[in-house]
């Protein structure tokens, strides 16, 4: 639960510092965060849900607002695209 818990609190400093050009580094890792989401995407077996969970975030819509900020399309839409 701990472990859970800080794994959140990452996603969120990386989503709060991400856009400030003093946190360079912490877009670097944000910009993984998204490669790794579009890895598991790719995998029709995983829901947006479990694909949030499994990179940390405690609530699906956070991580469908952050994929969304970071690609402009929801998990959804990257989805749909990507498969065809």
């Amino acid at each position: 639960m701990v472990f859970k818990q800080a794994k959140t609190r990452i996603v969120v400093l990386i989503t709060i510092f991400s856009d400030n050009p003093q946190f360079r580094k912490t877009g670097n890792i944000a910009e993984r965060l998204v490669g790794a989401a579009r890895e598991l995407l790719n995998d029709l077996t995983l829901s947006v849900t479990q694909i949030g969970d499994r990179l940390g975030f405690e609530y699906p819509q956070h991580f469908v607002r952050f994929f969304k900020r970071r690609t402009g399309r929801t998990p959804k839409e990257y989805r749909a695209l990507s498969s065809n």
